[in-house]
């Protein structure tokens, strides 16, 4: 069965109630055309439709012979009508498909204001204070707001629970809390909970705060502090995440104004006692209410032994501490300058003293022969106050092994009876008092050139001498130089030439001093009187002259030796090998040019011209 429309003559479905073609409606009769008995009759050759179905153009018919034929033209206004119809429902599908992308642009943001994501933090006092701003996660409010919240949580349902967690959470920035009952509350854009947490992440890793360093300092109540969004628009609109700002405003307010305490104000020190022995005594008996039990005081510097013009510092230990440029007491703010916890005063109203030389009439003596001076002190010449009061230091080894130029130095303090010596009206200009001394020309000192001596008192340098010689009388020998007869008298010693044999780069106790002689004797030989003369030398160590520049040896043995020959002695001894040796210095000074020379017998010492002849020489040693 087939059905057409009626209208346009279009093939239709078998239940078609409209044309697909012209929008016809179709009667229920016409939905088919019902064949009769089929009737018998040759067949008849149909031919081809010669015309195209055009909708817009005609309505097609079906003809008696089966063909479609086309029929019932459309007029000009059905074409026109069917146009317009057309366009308007292409607009009408076009405008619907717009505003739906239209909504869902509009629609699918999650839009949030950055000044709903920070936390501002304040430290200090107000007009001193310092900000610090941040993205308020509660892991953040916990490492930097910690102290902020410190009084509200014992006073929460949380500490109940030591849950500070939970309630440092709700604390945070509703876009950054971890509550999933204020998350979805929040991210009304978000698809469930993975989208929430991943909406987070991207404002915590793609948003930050600006803000020029000199603004977050010295801030007050009332100043404002202009903060620059950083972010990554691209990251956040990949989470569908829109800020609609980049800048915002926060006003300073809740800074404490705190009582601002000097914690010397009213806090007296006065000074008792002798200039250089005073005593600094501290009273808080006027202390200002505002600094009483808040501070304790104390001494940094002495505060005895003061002289006028010292300086004393006292230092205020605070039982507070400030946090945040404040601290509670008994419910009121309190802050102090934590610069300015010590104070200087100056020591004035102590007793003056006479200032005393403790060196003056002191006198310095040398022992010894340089280079090997030793320097000791005499203070009878001194004040009575400093023989009594005052005790001079020196180091042991610098006053000993002294020569001349050398410096040594003495101290000069009255540590044990500094008091005593105050009460005596006296002090010294110092604690401790030095003064340099030099080691003078005018000291003992070894010599090598005996040029250098100017005196020599013979008498007393050659007396062993003598009375070695004189003791002889009787004897046939001086000590072991035989003689010709018995010695029955010593007539005369004159004495020659003084020889000195040392280094010759620089005096020392290393020389050694030569003092050749003669002795004239009556001798018994055969029981008649013969005059025999003989020569010696008397051997010194170390030689020295004194402050006048007489000659002196310190030796305490002296080696003396006999000859029948002048020139013996003086080859045998003075001329040694050992004394010819490179750096060695001999000089000689005829013994008569140094003053007095030593005699015997009341006999007038003369040089001896005696002819020298050829004898053994003999040697002993005396005791000085």
């Amino acid at each position: 069965m087939s059905k057409f429309c009626a209208n346009c003559g279009a093939q239709l479905e078998d239940n078609a109630s409209f044309c697909g073609a012209c929008g016809a409606k179709q009667e229920a009769a016409q939905t088919s055309v019902q064949q009769a008995a089929p009737v018998q009759q040759a067949p008849v050759q149909q031919e081809p439709s010669q015309f195209a179905y055009d909708p817009l153009k005609a309505v097609d018919t079906v003809g008696s012979d089966g063909s479609i034929a086309p029929s019932n033209p459309m007029s000009p206004e059905q074409k026109k009508k069917i146009i317009i119809i057309s366009a308007v429902v292409a607009a009408v599908i076009i405008l619907a498909v717009v505003g739906v992308v239209i909504y869902t642009q509009l629609t699918k943001w999650q839009k949030i204001d950055p000044a709903d994501l920070y936390h501002v933090s304040y430290s200090g006092i107000n007009g001193q204070a310092e900000a610090e701003i941040y993205l308020a996660t509660a892991d953040n409010l916990e490492r930097y707001a910690y102290d902020e919240y410190q009084s509200e949580y014992y006073d929460s349902k949380y500490y109940e629970d030591r849950d500070y967690e939970s309630f440092i959470n709700t604390k945070a920035s509703k876009w950054l809390s971890t509550d999933k009952k204020d998350m979805k509350k929040a991210w009304t854009k978000a698809d469930g909970n993975s989208d929430m947490k991943k909406m987070q992440e991207a404002i915590i890793d793609n948003v930050e705060f600006v803000v020029d360093e000199e603004d977050l300092k010295n801030l007050s109540n009332g100043d404002e502090i202009k903060v620059k969004v950083k972010y990554k628009e691209s990251k956040l609109e990949k989470r569908n995440i829109k800020l609609t700002s980049d800048s915002f405003t926060i006003k300073v307010e809740g800074l404490v104004e705190p009582i601002v305490i000097d914690p010397f104000d009213g806090y007296e020190v006065t000074f008792t006692g002798n200039d250089g022995f005073g005593e600094a005594e501290r009273s808080d008996t006027n202390l200002n209410e505002n600094a009483k039990d808040k501070f304790s005081y104390y001494f940094t510097t002495a505060h005895y032994d003061l002289k006028n013009g010292d300086v004393v510092t006292i230092e205020a230990d605070p039982w507070y501490s400030i946090k945040n440029g404040y601290f509670m007491y008994d419910g009121k703010y309190y802050t102090y300058d934590e610069t300015k916890l010590t104070k200087d005063f100056t020591v004035s109203g102590l007793k003056e003293l006479t200032v005393i030389d403790p060196f003056e009439g002191l006198e310095i003596t040398y022992t010894g022969v340089c280079p090997n001076l030793r320097a000791e002190i005499n203070k009878d010449g001194c004040a009575e106050a400093v023989k009594e009061y005052v005790s001079f230091d020196y180091d042991y080894s610098d006053v000993r092994d002294l020569d001349v130029g050398s410096t040594f130095t003495i101290t000069a303090s009255a540590y044990w009876y500094s008091e005593e010596l105050a009460d005596a009206g006296f002090r010294l200009e110092s604690e401790k008092v030095t003064k340099t001394f030099t080691v003078p020309a005018e000291v003992n000192k070894y010599i090598n050139d005996i040029s250098s001596a100017k005196s020599c008192d013979f008498d007393t340098l050659m007396k062993p001498v003598y009375d070695s010689i004189n003791g002889e009388v009787g004897d046939r020998w001086l000590s072991g130089l035989t003689l010709d007869g018995t010695i029955a008298k010593v007539d005369k010693i004159t004495l020659d030439t003084t020889f000195l044999v040392a280094p010759a780069e620089i005096a020392t106790q290393d020389n050694v001093l030569y003092q050749t002689g003669r002795a004239e004797l009556t001798l018994v030989v055969n029981g008649a009187n013969v005059k025999k003369t003989i020569a010696f030398v008397a051997i010194f160590d170390s030689a020295y002259i004194d402050s006048t520049g007489a000659l002196h040896s310190d030796d305490t043995w002296i080696n003396v030796s006999y000859s029948e020959s002048m020139q013996s002695i003086i080859d045998t001894y003075v001329k040694k090998a050992d004394n010819l040796v490179a750096g060695k210095l001999i000089t000689s000074v005829k013994s008569s040019d140094m003053g007095k020379t030593g005699t015997t017998d009341n006999s007038s010492v003369t040089d001896s011209s005696a002819t020298d002849s050829s004898a053994t020489d003999s040697s002993s040693s005396l005791a000085a």
